[in-house]
């Protein structure tokens, strides 16, 4: 049931942005066995779809899959973000645990193509890529992942009250107290400090000539982690301020879809 309201959201979104038009080519970073991958590659025939995951279980899958549902127009590549060098117009990512998502925003922006990803676990953060002194390195780190992933916010906070924001953003509760509950201090904490985060990485963007917006999936229900992050090369003429309507009417009339 979540996968399908994920897939909602995200088809929504989709339809709503622009981005679906023929001959247009989407990258599913992270796409496991192909969740979101088939459903969309289903419904745009007119689109071709490449998959890309690092385990090569879930990307054998991935191919039966698309062979059974007679998908021609998907390609299922195992290997990880970094290694991907195919031209594609529209990067997606679904949960791609910490630094995956970056990487995932990073190659659309060496693409110049627009990115519609949903943010997963950020704790892990931590351990991935290098954090920079905010008062050293600021304007050379380019499209290296670093975090802070902005200069905006490298010049907000230090190196170790990032790693605390991470750690806030990804705190999902203890023995009695729910991290979730958005009622509680426990539960709105996490909740504010993962969009300080994901506005983080959206400013990144803009410092690269993006045009973005952090929103939510359609359906609360669909997942906890529920951020949504869109980006458009502003060269592209697309203001992301004039999705949100569309994609919420859009997504009312999507949730009666048998998908």
């Amino acid at each position: 049931r979540r996968k399908h309201l994920q897939v909602e959201s995200f088809l929504a979104v989709l339809a709503s942005s622009g981005a679906v038009r023929p001959g247009a080519r989407f990258v599913d970073f992270g796409s496991g066995s192909g969740n979101l991958t088939l459903p969309l590659a289903y419904l745009m025939p007119e689109c071709s779809f490449v998959a890309v995951d690092v385990k090569a279980v879930a990307v054998d899958l991935l191919r039966e899959r698309a062979r059974e549902a007679g998908l021609a127009n998907v390609r299922a590549v195992c290997g990880s973000i970094e290694e991907f060098e195919a031209e594609f117009d529209v990067c997606l990512a679904l949960h791609v645990c910490g630094s995956g998502t970056d990487m995932s925003m990073i190659k659309a922006i060496e693409q110049r193509a627009s990115y519609f990803v949903s943010p997963c676990c950020i704790g892990k953060l931590q351990a991935s890529a290098g954090l920079v002194d905010p008062h050293k390195d600021v304007e050379s780190t380019g499209l290296r992942l670093v975090h802070p992933r902005s200069r905006w916010m490298r010049e907000l906070v230090g190196r170790d009250e990032f790693v605390s924001l991470a750690a806030a953003a990804d705190y999902s509760g203890h023995t009695g107290v729910s991290g979730y509950d958005a009622s509680t201090p426990q539960g709105r904490v996490p909740r504010f400090a993962k969009a300080a985060l994901e506005a983080d990485r959206n400013a990144s963007s803009r410092e690269h000539e993006y045009s973005t917006r952090l929103m939510k999936l359609l359906h609360p229900e669909a997942c906890v982690r529920n951020d949504l992050l869109i980006g458009y090369p502003q060269e592209h003429g697309f203001e992301t301020k004039y999705i949100t309507s569309a994609y919420e009417e859009w997504g009312e009339s999507c949730i009666t879809k048998d998908l």
